[in-house]
């Protein structure tokens, strides 16, 4: 097998599962909060619910399949990734997949959530009557949802890597007993 095919499966398969659970469970919990109307509460949860679920699922998967990953390494007499390159390319493909799975959901089914965010932040930021320009908020309602979040959840992906993949390591070497 292919040393870059080996290392690329690992991280593809992980950013894939990471993001289609993640963005599950995160339209399951907004679109429950949609079906009576966003509260300002719930706006301002908004920005940041995606990115924690994408942290504790990261968090939880990440640290079993670094187990699997070195295990298998170790079978096929392969040098894992410098830990420093995984934290890196994990965290750019999940956000990549979330992106891509958010943006085909905003395109070609729904685009409610991120139009109503957009507009609940508008509301939000209006100070004594004056808004902020329609233009800015117009071209910030046009994007998916994750996209509008996308600093949080890049912040949280890079975060919870740096946590998980270490941590896998330390199971490894301890159920291992290198």
């Amino acid at each position: 097998m292919n040393k870059l095919t080996f290392h690329l499966g690992y991280l593809l398969i992980s950013a894939l599962l990471v993001a289609i659970l993640s963005i599950l469970l995160s339209y399951y919990i907004i679109n429950d909060w949609y079906e009576d109307g966003f509260d300002r509460l719930e706006i301002s949860f908004m920005s940041l619910l995606p990115s924690l679920i994408f942290f504790v699922i990261i968090l939880l998967s990440n640290i079993f399949l670094e187990v699997r990953y070195l295990k298998e390494c170790q079978a096929e007499n392969i040098i894992p990734i410098k830990m420093f390159f995984q934290i890196i390319y994990a965290s750019f493909y999940v956000v990549l997949a979330a992106l891509i799975f958010d943006s085909l959901y905003y395109y070609f089914i729904d685009s409610t959530i991120a139009k109503e965010f957009a507009d609940g932040l508008k509301n939000m930021m209006e100070v004594d009557g004056k808004a902020i320009k329609s233009q800015d908020i117009e071209d910030f309602r046009e994007m998916p949802f994750l996209l509008q979040n996308f600093f949080a959840l890049s912040f949280f992906c890079i975060l919870s890597n740096a946590i998980a993949l270490p941590l896998g390591r330390v199971a490894f070497s301890v159920i291992y007993k290198e």
